[in-house]
């Protein structure tokens, strides 16, 4: 006579007992907290403040001091030493125009938007992601950064783009991440014609072409664990209790 442990139900396929169920985490971006991030129109960024800045510490002086509106973009530039002199991005049907100068012996140049954003969880990951658009995109380095409404910095990514493909990343999105510290936290995109400090920009202006801007929080949901045989049938995967069967069935052996 021998003992079989059962803990899955042999009509139903269900356990018998609680703990035997198997779960995997699946990433989910859901809701989008930036707005005006796509479909771009001329009145996008026409109208929006223009910061101009000589500041060493360029970003964080754009940023402190800006008279906030939520949903609301703000753009800047840089205007003179220690760098060089460029136009504030413009946006156009579809996308926004980031430009850098580009000349033999002129200083790097920095221009970019920024937002205030409302509504953010504190302690969780949000991605910021910047797609770009291919064919007006010839060069540069763009880099993506997060502030607190305080203005510390909470996070900064840096890409360097080049020509025709800009960049190999899928979709050419550009995409870095941040753990929100206030409800209102602000995202930055910067893009400038120099690959380093020290580095002289090329001789070539350089352009980048952005058609969308997110940022979604991240979600990790548990879900059941499913396998799947070589005729395409899925079965939910169980955890095998060696240690505490639901039901001990007896059965005879008859021995002839």
């Amino acid at each position: 006579m021998t003992r079989i442990k059962q803990q899955i139900d042999s009509i139903t396929g269900l356990p018998k007992q609680e703990g035997l169920q198997t779960l995997s985490s699946m990433l989910v971006h859901e809701d989008e907290y930036v707005s005006e991030g796509n479909c771009f129109i001329s009145q996008h960024l026409s109208s929006a403040t223009d910061t101009a800045t000589t500041a060493t510490d360029w970003s964080y002086d754009v940023v402190s001091r800006t008279t906030f509106k939520i949903n609301t973009w703000f753009k800047y530039h840089t205007s003179g030493s220690p760098y060089g002199t460029i136009a504030a991005p413009s946006a156009s049907t579809n996308y926004v125009t980031f430009n850098a100068a580009g000349s033999s012996g002129v200083s790097a140049t920095h221009s970019g938007i920024y937002q205030k954003l409302t509504g953010l969880v504190i302690g969780f990951k949000y991605k910021i992601s910047v797609r770009l658009q291919n064919y007006l995109t010839t060069g540069g380095t763009c880099t993506l950064m997060a502030y607190t409404n305080t203005f510390e910095k909470i996070t900064e990514e840096s890409f360097v783009l080049t020509d025709s493909p800009p960049t190999t990343k899928p979709a050419m999105i550009l995409s870095t991440e941040f753990t929100a510290v206030s409800t209102g936290d602000i995202i930055l995109i910067d893009f400038t014609n120099t690959f380093g400090t020290g580095h002289e920009p090329p001789l070539e202006a350089s352009t980048m072409a952005v058609q969308e801007i997110s940022v979604k929080r991240q979600d990790n949901y548990l879900i059941p664990s499913q396998a799947t045989d070589n005729n395409q049938n899925s079965s939910t995967i169980y955890k095998l209790n060696i240690d505490s069967p639901v039901q001990d069935v007896e059965e005879t052996v008859i021995v002839e």
